[in-house]
């Protein structure tokens, strides 16, 4: 069974939150911004899972993701 992190989750004692990383973003016409990335483990392709975000205020936020592979297509 998958373990599901929604935000009543996240905000447990205990909870495994992802820290962010600092990532330098190059934009097309040339410039760049810092900005926060973060590394979220994908369970499998193809297959929603759950995330929950924290907004800047503070509130947390239940997201469903999913991530796909044009080369998983491709083949």
């Amino acid at each position: 069974m998958r373990r599901r992190m929604e935000a009543e989750d996240a905000q447990k004692d205990g909870a495994v939150l992802l820290e962010p990383t600092e990532d330098e973003v190059t934009y097309s016409d040339g410039t760049t911004e810092k900005v926060a990335g973060f590394d979220i483990p994908v369970p499998a392709l193809d297959e929603e899972f759950d995330v929950a975000l924290i907004g800047t205020k503070g509130k947390w936020y239940d997201h469903k993701v999913k991530v796909t592979s044009d080369l998983k297509k491709a083949e």
